[in-house]
């Protein structure tokens, strides 16, 4: 294993990320927004080279989802997002910071309303902590609408009404929706 900061890549990881390769394969959460910084920061003092993102994840956490999604989206290269098998919840929102969105054509993608984990019977049994809870849900729930919406060119409402369907889509159905941008 290599170190990078505090991170240690894996061969494979280290490997993929020579060849400008970034794999976001496991749970969206701290230890793979670190990753993703790493791989990015390296990139990007190498002059911001494109890069691909492989997308193939259940989803995760929404604030290092969020951390993954903003580096992204800021990332000076070029970034080509391909889905290979599927792309549910947290990672279908990073896959919107790229700058190329992908899908393989037996890919599935879904989106839905946040899921708050993590949620203690002390904070369900407290009525002003409960509304807290619900306020960042609300909030997160807002921020997600706001990207897909920017991305997709899909109203607000429309979007709200496909996060509460909670479907998968197959790539075909994501590319009419405007979670993608084309079919491999």
């Amino acid at each position: 294993m290599d170190t990078y900061g505090e991170y240690q890549f894996s061969s494979l990881q280290r490997e993929l990320f020579e060849n400008k390769i970034i794999s976001i394969k496991s749970d969206i959460n701290a230890d793979m927004a670190e990753y993703v910084h790493n791989c990015l920061l390296h990139l990007r003092v190498n002059d911001s080279p494109d890069i691909d993102v492989i997308f193939r994840c259940e989803g995760g956490d929404v604030l290092p989802g969020f951390q993954i999604f903003d580096e992204l989206r800021l990332y000076p290269g070029n970034t080509r997002g391909v889905v290979m098998g599927y792309s549910f919840s947290m990672t279908t929102i990073i896959l919107q910071a790229c700058t190329e969105r992908i899908a393989a054509r037996n890919a599935l993608l879904l989106i839905h309303n946040t899921i708050l984990s993590g949620l203690s019977t002390k904070i369900l049994r407290k009525p002003k902590l409960n509304a807290e809870a619900v306020k960042f849900g609300t909030i997160t729930d807002e921020r997600v609408q706001q990207i897909l919406a920017e991305r997709t060119g899909k109203s607000m409402a429309a979007i709200r009404r496909a996060m509460d369907r909670e479907k998968s889509m197959s790539a075909e159905e994501a590319k009419k929706f405007g979670l993608i941008d084309k079919i491999i």
